[in-house]
């Protein structure tokens, strides 16, 4: 990184993916058996040489505290840098006051206590492989104190209850508006993800109030962007995945699943991750596996067939898994035959029988069931 920057990853903005984030975040959501939705625009920083991080937690934060403990695999320089967990202690008793805003404000070393030139903030709930340092030559370029990061789509059901922006001819926002599945011709989606001058966004946190107390910076880069400033736009050309529901969850992990190795060309980019000291795969002699992928720690004597199986999953001889995406620590006994199924933590199916859900609705099955 050619440029000093601290990064937020926020997570007071995360979307939820419904009965799977009943009990956790979507930011240590498991994602593709082995990785966690934040891992990826971590990486993203790792690769783009980004050393001060710090994650703003709206709620559980301790979560994500125990997922991302060893900040040495995400940092290039664990010395020189660091990745802190941050929250709002008084937002967790007024709820209406825990923004990201007053998270930093509460928390305002991040800000004094690095020289950082600029500060990106980021998602977690679009996951994409960019280079931020090209996103911060851009940023110059414009000579705006402001940039947001879009990317240019027709595909209205993916980005359903995502923004829209409106881009005037020389490239600053002119309109932030809501995507519908109506949209059917191209549109710029917001990616949520923001490029500040330091300075600029210092004044931004801490004169917030005199706009509204319970501003978010999205709300406060919408008010700045229609009375105050022009909000340059940058242009992300490579794909983007958007998981804000469960269904969409479901849908793009079993289309990864299907072209792996070229999941949005991180073969020149590396994708960082908490590991476990786990045993490798035991595939017993009886066992048939076909497009799938499986993490450490799992025992398979039965079948698995176009499935994401987490950590530690036993399938016995007799049993059959298709279109499935197990969380880890799963059983599944001779007999049971399941189909469509996102199946959460600690899960046993004890009893033959067939479950099946549909490609467009998978059957959600919840944390520690016995079915």
């Amino acid at each position: 990184m050619l440029h000093k920057v601290l990064a937020l990853i926020d997570l007071h903005n995360s979307s939820n993916l419904g009965l799977l984030t009943e009990n956790r975040i979507e930011a240590v959501t498991t994602f593709l058996g082995r990785y966690t939705f934040i891992d990826f625009m971590l990486s993203n920083c790792t690769n783009s040489e980004i050393d001060n991080i710090a994650v703003l937690c709206k709620e559980k934060s301790r979560s994500v505290a125990k997922h991302i403990s060893r900040d040495s695999i995400y940092l290039k320089n664990s010395k020189t840098g660091f990745l802190k967990v941050l929250n709002s202690e008084n937002g967790i008793s007024n709820p209406l006051f825990n923004t990201d805003v007053n998270n930093i404000k509460e928390n305002d070393y991040i800000l004094y206590d690095n020289d950082s030139e600029f500060v990106i903030v980021a998602p977690v709930h679009f996951i994409l492989n960019v280079d931020f340092n090209e996103i911060i030559e851009k940023h110059i370029e414009s000579n705006c104190l402001c940039s947001v990061v879009y990317k240019v789509s027709d595909d209205s059901e993916m980005f359903s209850n995502c923004e829209k922006l409106t881009i005037d001819a020389i490239g600053n926002v002119q309109k932030f508006e809501q995507i519908t599945r109506e949209d059917k011709t191209k549109f710029n989606v917001n990616l949520g993800i923001y490029v500040f001058n330091r300075d600029f966004f210092n004044r931004l946190i801490q004169e917030g109030y005199k706009i509204s107390e319970i501003y978010t910076i999205d709300d406060l880069v919408k008010y700045h962007a229609k009375y105050k400033i022009n909000v340059n736009t940058i242009e992300f050309k490579k794909d983007v995945y958007c998981f804000n529901s469960l269904d969409k969850y479901f849908k793009y992990s079993m289309e990864i699943l299907d072209n792996p190795t070229g999941f949005l060309n991180y073969d020149d980019a590396l994708i960082y991750t908490t590991t476990h000291n786990s045993r490798p795969v035991l595939y017993g002699s009886k066992s048939y596996v076909r497009s799938s992928l499986i993490a450490n720690g799992s025992t398979i004597n039965g079948t698995v067939k176009h499935s994401i199986l987490a950590r530690d999953i036993t399938i016995e001889e007799g049993a059959s898994v298709e279109n499935c995406i197990l969380f880890s620590h799963t059983v599944v006994k001779s007999g049971v035959h399941l189909k469509n199924v996102v199946c959460n933590k600690r899960v046993v199916f004890k009893n033959p029988q067939s479950l099946e859900g549909s490609l467009e609705t998978p059957l959600y099955i919840k944390e520690g069931s016995i079915i």
